[in-house]
């Protein structure tokens, strides 16, 4: 009973995805985040943590400032490396 009204329930949803993927794929929704959102969280959780975790030495403003570029760095690295691999798997898919 349960997987009949699964049925019912999950092609619809289904269908609105596959129509909004084909409107708008991920890759779009990366390329669109990483600079607005991915970017500049990385970048505040990465000075955040330099400043405000337990344990760790004072760090001066340069310091800090080095470590948040290397947050944001690594944000657009790891988009980079994403926006890769889906290029390759819409390369195999053909």
């Amino acid at each position: 009973m349960l997987r009949k009204l699964w049925t019912l329930v999950s092609a619809p949803i289904n269908k609105a995805i596959d129509s909004l993927q084909a409107k708008f794929p991920p890759n779009r929704i990366v390329v669109l985040l990483t600079p607005l959102v991915f970017v500049p969280a990385a970048t505040w959780v990465t000075g955040y943590v330099a400043e405000h975790f337990p344990g760790l030495p004072q760090l001066s403003s340069g310091a800090v400032s080095g470590l948040m570029a290397t947050g944001a760095l690594s944000a657009l690295a790891a988009a980079y490396k994403w926006l890769d691999g889906w290029q390759k798997h819409e390369e195999r898919k053909k």
